[in-house]
């Protein structure tokens, strides 16, 4: 994945000073970046790295006083560290921990109650008269016992076990 800087300063609400054009492909810490990448300083003690940086950009505070040499581009931002985070996610989104539907190895009573977007992992084991909320998601390997009610857009991680009645 990449994004043009400016793209990414619209999507923080942030200034550019600097090459807006320039690509970003990765986020990385400051004394570990290189080109292509973009970082960030949220405490002024650490804009001393500013100056030997290989960065493309770098995300700061609007108020951060730049004494120093700095890269190709600054975005200047209100939290920097609530920014570097959004991008962090924007470059590397959490993976679905389970893929949409209920896998063939999985045991479904059938008087349970499953509410759509349900999503069941491989062994799990729902017994009877349950009801799983909308947009639930029950890891591999887990036990729901007989009569169990289990909430919408809720997560059940792997090889748990809730006993029934």
């Amino acid at each position: 994945m990449s994004m043009k800087l400016r793209d990414i300063a619209a999507l923080l609400n942030a200034e550019i000073a600097g090459n807006e054009t320039v690509e970003i492909r990765r986020v990385a810490k400051i004394e570990e970046a290189r080109e292509g990448d973009i970082s960030f300083i949220a405490n002024p003690k650490y804009t001393r790295f500013l100056a030997t940086t290989h960065a493309s950009a770098v995300i700061v505070g609007k108020k951060m006083n730049m004494t120093e040499a700095h890269p190709p581009a600054l975005l200047r931002v209100d939290d920097p560290y609530a920014s570097f985070l959004k991008v962090l996610a924007t470059f590397n989104p959490p993976r679905d921990p389970l893929p949409p539907g209920i896998h063939p190895t999985a045991v479904v009573a059938p008087s349970a109650r499953l509410g759509p977007d349900v999503r069941i992992g491989a062994c799990a084991v729902i017994g009877e008269n349950c009801t799983i909320g909308d947009k639930t998601m029950i890891g591999h390997g887990t036990v729901i016992g007989e009569g169990v009610r289990i909430g919408s857009a809720s997560l059940l991680y792997a090889h748990v076990t809730v006993p029934g009645w």
